[in-house]
């Protein structure tokens, strides 16, 4: 059976990530489920985007977000374009319609390193994971992404 996706998921995303964006903070904490409230936009959030601003440039738009249903979570992933390259956003509500999970992956797409070409079935570049609580830095040469969950 077919889970439906919630009406509302992908223009609620795109209006955190619009929140975020503007830097309201204190508005986009109140979308965030229990577990993640309080902890996560100011501490962690924050200095990341300045570090994808400080390398993409200025933010310029949010283009069309797609949504895929995984069991009670909805994911929707939110192209953000800037002037010197693009990200991607990722929202993950649960079935109360809170956000459950935040993603930011830029580059994206993610550039293949000159070592991985060629080499079929090699996805990705070398990463690791460090965990600092309920969020996840992922690191990895070129990329800079981090994981709210």
């Amino acid at each position: 059976m077919t889970e439906r996706i919630p009406r509302d998921a992908m223009e609620r995303a795109c209006m955190l990530f619009g929140d975020l964006v503007e830097g309201r903070w204190e508005k986009a904490d109140g979308e965030l489920d229990a577990t993640l409230r309080g902890q996560v936009f100011t501490d962690r959030f924050a200095p990341v985007w300045a570090k994808v601003v400080d390398s993409a440039g200025s933010f310029e738009r949010i283009d069309a977000p797609s949504a895929r249903q995984f069991g009670d979570y909805t994911a929707v992933d939110v192209p953000l374009a800037f002037a010197a390259g693009g990200a991607m956003g990722e929202v993950v509500f649960d079935q109360a319609g809170k956000v459950a999970g935040l993603a930011l992956e830029f580059p994206y797409p993610r550039p293949r390193q000159p070592e991985q070409l060629g080499h079929p079935g090699n996805l990705g570049g070398r990463e690791t994971w460090e965990d600092a609580g309920s969020l996840r830095h992922r690191r990895s040469t070129p990329m800079s992404c981090v994981n709210v969950r």
